[in-house]
């Protein structure tokens, strides 16, 4: 698990793990601003550094697009105690 922060403290997280992004969160009052695009780089790191193939991570629905832009790719759909929510996964060589 990782953070991103400024001068002005703790802007979002990231959780990552072998092929699997568990968590990206982005502070309300600073998303479109290009913290989660490092966010999702860095997880993206995370999560290949020992291995290369697929990386999944579930996905609010309104996120899958942002995800999209990477290459992510909708593999499934799911539901629990936060909501729905899409499986997706991207190829990473």
């Amino acid at each position: 698990m990782f953070v991103f922060e400024d001068d002005e403290g703790i802007k979002g997280f990231g959780h990552a793990i072998a092929g699997e992004i568990l968590a990206i969160f982005i502070e309300p009052d600073s998303i479109n601003q290009g913290i989660g695009t490092d966010i999702l780089k860095h997880a993206i790191k995370l999560a290949t550094k020992d291995q290369t193939g697929l990386v999944k991570l579930k996905s609010t629905l309104n996120a899958s697009g942002f995800y999209s832009q990477f290459g992510f790719k909708v593999v499934g759909k799911g539901a629990d105690q936060n909501g729905p929510y899409l499986i997706m996964e991207n190829k990473f060589n």
